[in-house]
Order: C-alpha cells, then sequence, then structure tokens
C-alpha cells in the first residue's frame, strides 16, 4: 500500500468515525493490465463496498475470462470500520462477514 492510498484510507476512516459521507476509490491493473476497481462509499450510517475485477481492456463488463475463469463483481453494505493498524476492515455487513481494505 502507498502513502497517498494510507493517506486516504485514514482520512476516510476519520470521516466515518464522525459520521460525515465520503468515498474512495482505488485502481490496481492485473496481470493482464485490466482494472480492477475497489470502492468504499459512506452515506453517513452504512458504508457500501464494491469489487469489481470484470471489466475489460475497452471498460466493458466481460465475466468470463479467456482461460474459463471468472471475474468478479462483489457488493456489500457494512455498519462498522474497524481501525486496524496492520490492515482496516470493515464487518457487520449483509452478505460476507467483512472486507479488508
Amino acid at each position: 500500500m502507498t502513502a497517498t492510498q494510507r493517506s486516504k484510507i485514514n482520512k476516510f476512516m476519520e470521516n466515518v468515525k464522525q459520521k460525515k459521507p465520503d468515498f474512495i476509490r482505488f485502481v490496481q491493473f492485473s496481470s493482464n493490465n485490466e482494472a480492477i476497481i475497489t470502492e468504499f462509499q459512506f452515506n453517513g450510517e452504512l458504508i457500501y463496498y464494491l469489487y469489481d475485477s470484470s471489466r475489460n481492456k475497452r471498460g466493458e463488463h466481460n465475466t468470463i475470462l479467456e482461460d474459463g475463469s471468472r471475474k468478479v463483481i462483489m457488493e456489500d453494505y457494512c455498519r462498522e470500520l474497524v481501525p486496524d493498524s496492520y490492515m482496516p476492515y470493515i464487518t457487520d455487513c449483509y452478505r460476507y462477514e467483512a472486507h479488508e481494505f
């Protein structure tokens, strides 16, 4: 994790603590140079989580890769942010137990 990413996460965590709406997005690239998007959006009450590895190089959604593996879109709403010093995470989610930053 870069210093800029850590700074964005720290600011987001502070805004959640203060019940201020906020939004952060991280984009990573796969070995095929395709975008993997992770978003956290806080509306003052719940944290919306999105993980999207389904987009191809043209930005189109494509759920099955040439090798037969599947790309993933995961969405969730969570109630609690845990400010772990190593890896903060959100928990008390509707679909999954927790999601890491």
